[in-house]
């Protein structure tokens, strides 16, 4: 599927692609239900990816200001 992706050309291209619906057979069932999910290991992906995000914006957002400084000539907005 990748090398599809890779070599696709436009948007129409992905219209021959199938989503499929894997199990993983290795998985390591936590509850008698057969609910493979881990809730402390999401949550802990989940903080780090907030704060990934956080960061990322905030620098982003720094180097927008530079950009804006840069461009007027101004310090302030």
């Amino acid at each position: 599927m990748r090398a599809r992706l890779g070599q696709a050309g436009s948007v129409r291209s992905f219209s021959g692609i199938e989503p499929t619906l894997a199990e993983d057979l290795n998985a390591r069932s936590v509850r008698p239900d057969g609910n493979s999910v881990e809730i402390e290991r999401e949550l802990l992906e989940m903080n780090r990816n907030t704060v990934e995000h956080d960061f990322l914006a905030d620098v982003v957002s720094r180097n927008i200001k530079q950009l804006r400084m840069a461009i007027t000539g101004r310090t302030s907005a």
